[in-house]
């Protein structure tokens, strides 16, 4: 769980405690401090700024690691108090840029989750995720749940429905297996959706659809799961207007490269969509 000792992170922190107790899983505490000490360093001579930035990293690795101890004893003491056991935190400090170091702990930690907010204690860019977050989400290998830094906590016991987008992807069947997975100890039915433009009924669609309807009802059962085709003049709108019609608390998509979906929801996604709903987002690769 990267964190960058922004407000959210104890909230992220409490999502991670929530899951890691649904699944007696352990928490790793992570955060990366290296590009924004160098970027406050001024260049003079050499020699000058050499020892400056040497004294600039000791302190802020000094720092860094006072504020991840807090959280660690924070989660810690709340487990301990809940008399949780079982449950594994540790965290781990590392000099870099956050985004590489990120995907370096996940190749080296592999974790079954990577848990990260929307935005960053520094964001001022207009990506609506956050460059950090986007350019994890693009290269990396393990599922994450992206969670809107905006508004109240969503607690993941409240959530009863979660739509999979699907452009009907050959890795969906994986994906799909990796959310019965996550979702199992919640009590959410899966809206398996695929929205397409305003035309005539695709045969093809239509059997693509009704072979992930069949793993899904194999799998989960017929009360689970709701799968449906459903065609609209704007993607965008479309899939805000089933949102608020099926009320979906969580979406999930497979991010691929290139692929229309991923477009729409990190490139296009309406900040009603995402700021205002703070809707979390399950991303499988």
């Amino acid at each position: 769980m990267p964190v960058d000792f922004s407000d959210f992170s104890p909230r992220i922190c409490e999502y991670a405690m929530g899951i890691a107790k649904k699944f007696n899983a352990d928490i790793l505490l992570f955060h990366t401090y290296f590009a924004s000490a160098i970027e406050t360093v001024p260049f003079s001579d050499s020699y000058t700024y050499n020892a400056t930035v040497v004294e600039v990293l000791s302190e802020v690795e000094k720092n860094a690691k006072a504020r991840i101890k807090e959280l660690y004893y924070d989660i810690r003491n709340k487990l301990e108090l809940e008399k949780i056991e079982g449950i594994e935190v540790d965290y781990a400090l590392s000099g870099g840029t956050a985004s590489s170091e990120i995907l370096n702990m996940c190749t080296t930690y592999k974790p079954d989750l990577v848990i990260m907010g929307s935005r960053g204690e520094t964001a001022g860019t207009t990506n609506l995720l956050g460059s950090v977050v986007s350019n994890v989400i693009e290269e990396a290998e393990v599922p994450m749940l992206i969670l809107s830094d905006q508004g109240e906590n969503i607690d993941l016991e409240d959530i009863n429905n979660i739509m999979y987008a699907t452009d009907f992807d050959k890795a969906d069947f994986k994906a799909i297996a990796n959310l019965k997975y996550i979702t199992k100890p919640y009590n959410m039915k899966i809206h398996c959706v695929h929205f397409e433009d305003l035309s005539e009924d695709d045969p093809i669609e239509k059997h693509q659809m009704e072979l992930l309807k069949k793993y899904l009802q194999r799998t989960l059962g017929e009360s689970d799961v709701h799968c449906e085709i459903k065609h609209m003049e704007e993607k965008m709108k479309g899939i805000e207007q089933y949102i608020q019609d099926n009320d979906i608390g969580m979406v999930a998509i497979l991010a691929r490269k290139h692929n229309l979906l991923e477009r729409l929801f990190f490139g296009q996604m309406s900040r009603k969509l995402f700021i205002k709903t703070h809707i979390p987002i399950l991303v499988f690769h």
